[in-house]
């Protein structure tokens, strides 16, 4: 347990606007080294952090072709969430994680106090290759650049997003923090006119979508604005050549779509699945008074007229039971079907997207380490 009142008050706002325990991490990471450990391939593996009410959360390394899992060993001092894997993963196997840390009085930050920010690891050793403190608190995983491969962003506990380049040498800068993270501006007209509440952000791969990113979004509204409040929804975000600022945005959804769901209503961590020549949206509906959430999915198509993604009308439909999912969906491989953790426990769900099953999603093999070692 953190024990630094101030780490505690710094923890507290991850509560902002009632959203639920699922968000996620953020990160950093600086390319792989030349030589045996230099990027050679696209990485099959994704981190997942289950939520357990006791005690520091496992983490656990997905393959998202065959759902094999390999439990990672996180320091005693630490406690770890939301890990999230570099998109590409180094000849001899080994790959970059970043993450949340969270330290206990005494065991870091300025003057024995807890600390709170970004931790990046090598793994399949969790070794710590570096830690940075921030003001802000990272509230959701982190999105890769797909054109940069030392650029990320991730939302932070004021529901905007940050913008952070990884270090060249971290260590010729152990002690920067704090101001590190650079504040993502709307150059662009913001929904309402003010800037929205912003988490989820996801950076798919596919090259159709042109390297927008994917995220949910909560138009702010005064209360006697005219018109009726719509729910969070997923939207494409745009950034500048700089990555410093969002210059275009808009919704997937129409506002026509979405206007029969109860305003109180959340889509929740949104990822794109690519299948056969096609893209499908799949995210989790929270409904108000709902324990659990249901996973849905919708075509994605790119707009003749403006070139951007959007949800082919009346194709969003439920492909599960409501579950207790948490956090971030993670497509396989062959895009047929999705992981997630479960809520409460340490399991990881395999949810079908092929098909409307008729059972609740079923748990992912979990192997003994040494036969997944390579």
């Amino acid at each position: 347990m953190i024990t630094s009142l101030h780490v505690l008050a710094r923890l507290a706002t991850l509560a902002f606007a009632g959203l639920s325990l699922a968000a996620l991490t953020a990160a950093r990471m600086q390319p792989l080294p030349e030589g045996p450990a230099a990027a050679a391939a696209s990485n099959p593996w994704e981190a997942l952090t289950a939520d357990v009410r006791n005690g520091r959360p496992p983490v656990d390394l997905l393959h998202r072709e065959d759902g094999r899992l390999r439990r990672l060993v996180v320091p005693d001092a630490e406690r770890w969430d939301f890990l999230t894997t570099a998109p590409r993963m180094g000849a001899d196997g080994s790959m970059e994680a970043v993450g949340r840390f969270a330290t206990r009085a005494g065991d870091g930050g300025p003057s024995g106090e807890g600390a709170v920010g970004l931790v990046r690891v090598r793994l399949p050793e969790a070794e710590v290759l570096e830690r940075v403190e921030l003001d802000v608190v990272p509230t959701g995983r982190v999105a890769w650049d797909p054109a940069r491969a030392d650029h990320v962003v991730f939302p932070g506990s004021t529901g905007r997003l940050y913008s952070y380049r990884f270090l060249a040498d971290p260590a010729a800068e152990t002690g920067r923090g704090g101001s590190a993270a650079l504040l993502l501006d709307w150059r662009c007209e913001a929904p309402g006119g003010r800037a929205p509440f912003v988490v989820d952000p996801v950076w798919p791969a596919a090259p159709e979508l042109r390297g927008v990113l994917i995220v949910s979004l909560a138009r702010l509204r005064r209360t006697d604005e005219p018109g009726k409040a719509l729910p969070m929804a997923p939207w494409w975000v745009e950034l500048g050549d700089d990555g410093e600022a969002i210059v275009a945005a808009g919704p997937l959804f129409d506002d026509a779509e979405l206007d029969g769901y109860d305003p109180r209503s959340r889509m929740r961590h949104p990822n794109v699945a690519a299948r056969d020549g096609r893209l499908q949206l799949i995210y989790l509906l929270h409904t108000p008074g709902a324990d659990q959430a249901v996973p849905y999915s919708a075509d994605l198509e790119i707009s003749t007229e403006t070139g951007r993604p959007r949800v082919r009308p009346g194709s969003a439909a439920p492909v599960g039971r409501a579950m207790a999912a948490v956090g971030a969906l993670v497509p396989s491989l062959d895009g047929r079907s999705a992981f997630a953790a479960s809520q409460g426990t340490d399991r990881i769900l395999r949810l079908p997207l092929d098909s409307r099953p008729t059972a609740s999603p079923a748990p992912a093999a979990r192997v003994d380490l040494a036969r997944i070692a390579d």
